[in-house]
């Protein structure tokens, strides 16, 4: 059984002065228990809640703009928090893949990018809007 406390840091992102960290246990049966330690004032106080990380799927990527922070893995959607991780809601789930998406990144506030097992394929998701609605614009169909 894993210890609450038995966790590496599995990615960072940050904005202007917040940051997030999320640290993680050895993965297992689908999941991986998580914890996010966060700043909001450029690194002089740090909070950790291990109960604010959402609880499903594995840890693959940590993304972060002005209006929140991105967390996807294998097993996952892309989950966003806008509160500081005191909620987590489903930004983008793909449509149906078995994987879910693998990594999200931002390249500034608004345009973001999901890659992994999209749909029936591994692809590419972006968003316009900050994360809040993603489109697939490219599939690359697996062999079979």
């Amino acid at each position: 059984m894993q210890r609450r406390d038995d966790f590496g840091i599995a990615g960072a992102a940050s904005g202007d002065l917040d940051l997030a960290v999320v640290c993680a246990s050895q993965p297992g049966a689908g999941e991986q228990l998580k914890s996010i330690v966060t700043t909001a004032d450029g690194g002089s106080s740090w909070t950790r809640d291990p109960d604010r990380a959402p609880t499903s799927g594995y840890v693959g990527s940590v993304a972060a703009t002005q209006d929140g922070t991105f967390l996807t893995g294998g097993r996952a959607v892309v989950s966003v928090t806008r509160d500081a991780g005191r909620s987590w809601q489903t930004a983008y789930a793909g449509s149906g893949g078995a994987g879910g998406p693998l990594a999200v990144g931002f390249t500034d506030d608004q345009h973001g990018f999901a890659v992994g097992e999209l749909s029936d394929s591994s692809g590419l998701a972006l968003s316009d809007d900050g994360g809040r609605s993603w489109r697939e614009v490219l599939r690359l169909r697996q062999s079979g």
